[in-house]
């Protein structure tokens, strides 16, 4: 039986460069964690969790509810975390809420007009301007040259894009390695999901 009470959430990104897990209590973040591409393997993802909780001193039945992301992102990687979320809430007995990822980032950042970038892979790049949810994907070179013929646009950037937008932009920020915190933080206001159907993005190159 889940502690209804203790009001803990976790939180998951299991699609962008490796995925992170993030714990919350209340609406205050606890602790989290983010890796290689290792991450999001199936047989990672639920060690990785019982490693958070145990480092934060929480037990598996105090967790209320789960947020997972919806991607876009891998397309494995969305199934596995999907997957697992059902498969704790299910034992567990607590709800999820499924959080597709741009829109939590920009909820976190304002809501303000900008550009946000993902890796979503060894070359690929997922890219969306908030507020307006045309997600696509590009390549690192195709990314630099849309921020540079666009300088009065802000960037929000996974920490692994950085180095590749710092040089060539007068306005980027870094939005860190762990996403599932930005996960996290919009399922505090969001209700519970009846469905987790995941956001594709579909590869140019392989359309």
């Amino acid at each position: 039986m889940a502690n209804v009470n203790s009001n803990y959430l976790l939180a998951i990104e299991s699609a962008i460069s490796g995925g992170s897990i993030a714990l919350f209590r209340g609406d205050g973040f606890i602790s989290g964690a983010s890796g290689g591409d290792s991450v999001s393997r199936a047989e990672d993802l639920l060690p990785r969790i019982i490693d958070l909780l145990n480092t934060s001193g929480v037990e598996k039945n105090e967790i209320s509810r789960i947020a997972i992301s919806l991607g876009p992102g891998s397309y494995t990687g969305l199934r596995i975390g999907i997957a697992t979320v059902m498969g704790l809430c299910r034992g567990l007995g607590i709800e999820y809420v499924g959080v597709p990822l741009f829109d939590a980032i920009a909820a976190c950042h304002g809501g303000r007009f900008s550009l946000i970038a993902l890796p979503m892979g060894r070359s690929d790049i997922c890219v969306s301007e908030a507020r307006v949810g045309n997600a696509r994907i590009t390549t690192i070179d195709g990314l630099k040259d849309e921020v540079t013929k666009n300088p009065e646009l802000p960037v929000l950037a996974h920490s692994g894009l950085i180095p590749a937008l710092t040089e060539i932009h007068p306005e980027v920020v870094e939005l860190g390695a762990n996403l599932a915190k930005f996960v996290g933080m919009a399922a505090l206001t969001m209700p519970k999901s009846t469905n987790l159907d995941p956001i594709y993005i579909q590869n140019p190159r392989f359309g």
